[in-house]
């Protein structure tokens, strides 16, 4: 057992248990308790872990300005050492596909609007979450 799976309130289990269930709500309030008692404790690795998972949860649900803002504290973490080599390629990883995420939302908005529809087929208007990810994603270069 870690020292992570000792801090861990309902231990590690609970936060992948709601991402992969798709309780994006829930995993990002249990991730914001992880990085609460990484700071209590001073775990920098285990504060840079929960920012990412925060900040995925935060993407799924449309609240990409925050999402991403706290992707962005993990990738300032691992370009200025704070973070260890162990868990560092992991991070790197998970928020190049957050930014895949990102780039497939663009996509598909792309396609749903009027003027990309053969001629005489209506589509349905552009998710305004999209709008906004991509607002947020063109100046950080995501896609």
């Amino acid at each position: 057992m870690t020292c992570f799976s000792k801090l861990l309130p309902g231990g590690p289990i609970r936060q992948v248990q709601a991402i992969l269930e798709g309780e994006n709500a829930k995993a990002c309030l249990a991730f914001a308790e992880v990085a609460a008692i990484g700071e209590r404790f001073g775990e920098r690795d285990l504060i840079t872990l929960a920012r990412q998972g925060q900040g995925r949860a935060l993407i799924r649900l449309g609240e990409f300005a925050r999402g991403i803002g706290l992707l962005d504290e993990v990738m300032i973490a691992i370009t200025a050492g704070e973070v260890s080599p162990l868990i560092m390629g992991d991070l790197y990883c998970s928020v190049i596909e957050a930014a895949d995420d990102l780039a497939s939302a663009r996509a598909a908005a792309d396609e749903l609007t009027p003027d990309r529809g053969p001629p005489g087929c209506t589509f349905p208007a552009r998710d305004s979450r999209a709008d906004a990810a991509t607002a947020y994603a063109y100046p950080h270069q995501i896609v």
